[in-house]
């Protein structure tokens, strides 16, 4: 059985090679697609 805490940040690494438009892309997808689905809201 698994069991999951809540938790209030999380850490990605990315690597150095991406370029800008890359990072971009992954930190507007993390806030508009993966911190919604985590019941995450804007402040």
């Amino acid at each position: 059985q698994l069991a999951f805490r809540e938790v209030d940040e999380v850490a990605f690494a990315l690597p150095f090679s991406f370029e800008h438009e890359d990072y971009v892309q992954i930190l507007t997808d993390l806030a508009t697609k993966l911190g919604p689905e985590l019941g995450r809201r804007p402040a």
